[in-house]
């Protein structure tokens, strides 16, 4: 399998990011690692039904807080193979919000292959 790297620079999921952490500082960590494991094998996630063979989902918890992953987030992102990048689009707290429509991901993810096609945004935490 090819080596990925990941840009944590587009501007939703650092937006999500960040309200994240102010709810729990510790996710950070967690989020280290399993980041860490999708860059090993990007398909780690699930498939979402009806956005595109490489966008995916998985769930994340956030131990020091208790949160576990069926109550905790939901990381949603994006592989392109042939390049090699894969590129976080949203975080989400479940209790918050349960899903996110799939056009509303579809829209995140043509955004985001629309600025890598014109830029090198790569970035790391």
């Amino acid at each position: 399998m090819p080596s990925f790297k990941i840009d944590l620079t587009f501007y939703k999921f650092t937006n999500d990011l960040a309200t994240a952490k102010k709810r729990h500082p510790s996710l950070l960590e967690d989020l280290r690692v399993l980041l860490s494991s999708i860059e090993k094998d990007y398909r780690v996630g699930d498939q979402i039904p009806g956005v595109g063979a490489h966008v995916r989902k998985i769930r994340l918890g956030c131990k020091k807080a208790s949160v576990g992953k069926s109550k905790g987030y939901r990381l949603i992102y994006s592989v392109q193979v042939d390049i090699g990048l894969i590129t976080p689009l949203c975080l989400h707290y479940k209790p918050d919000i349960e899903m996110i429509p799939a056009h509303q991901i579809w829209k995140l993810w043509k955004e985001a292959l629309g600025r890598h096609a014109s830029t090198d945004t790569l970035s790391t935490m």
